[in-house]
Order: structure tokens, then sequence, then C-alpha cells
């Protein structure tokens, strides 16, 4: 006979595709989210810096370009029939050139 436990979401983890967590300005950056849970996970709740910034059943949050603004700590609470989960938190920087500065050459041609 198999014996099944119902609770909330339990060993949550959140990774981040960049290594040590730091990526560069302009790049892209997924953040995964899983966790254990019987009832299964229903909701991945994904903040960052204290304002959710997804809500999805994946628990995938896709950074398409990253700027010095997604800098900061993101926390996943993951929800099932039970209520919210136990929690995971990292904190991701971004680093390199906000701007591109180039040098024109004008060239004035008189007539």
């Amino acid at each position: 006979m198999d014996t099944f436990f119902a609770d909330k979401p339990y060993d949550t983890k959140l990774e981040a595709t960049i290594p040590d967590n730091v990526g560069v300005i302009n790049s892209s950056v997924i953040l995964n989210c899983t966790a254990n849970a019987n009832p299964p996970v229903t909701a991945y709740n994904i903040y960052h810096n204290g304002i959710l910034v997804s809500n999805a059943s994946t628990g995938v949050h896709n950074i398409t370009r990253a700027l010095a603004e997604h800098n900061g700590s993101y926390v996943c609470v993951p929800h099932n029939d039970f209520g919210p989960g136990q929690r995971a938190a990292l904190n991701v920087t971004f680093v390199g050139k906000l701007h591109v500065n180039e040098k024109i050459s004008i060239k004035i041609i008189s007539m």
C-alpha cells in the first residue's frame, strides 16, 4: 500500500541560466522555479525586489533584454491547493556598458 502526503509545496529552487547569477546588460536570462508538491503546484509567483513580475504555471520567467533595472533580488513562491509553499530566492546582477559610445567622423567638403 502506497502512502501519499498532501501538503504545501516544498524543496523550492530558483535558478538562473547565467553563471554565478551574473549576466551581461542586453543579454537574455531565464529564471526557472521548481518545487515538489502533492497536489501539484498550480502557480509560481516570481517577485523582483518585492514586485510581482510573473505568475505562471510553468515557473519560468524570461528576461529577453536585461537592463541595469533587472539587478536585484528574485523570490519564487509556489502555490498549490493548500496555499503558498516554501519560497526560494537569488540575487542577480547584470554588468556591462549601458550605452554604446561611437566616434563619428564628419568630413566637410567645400564646393
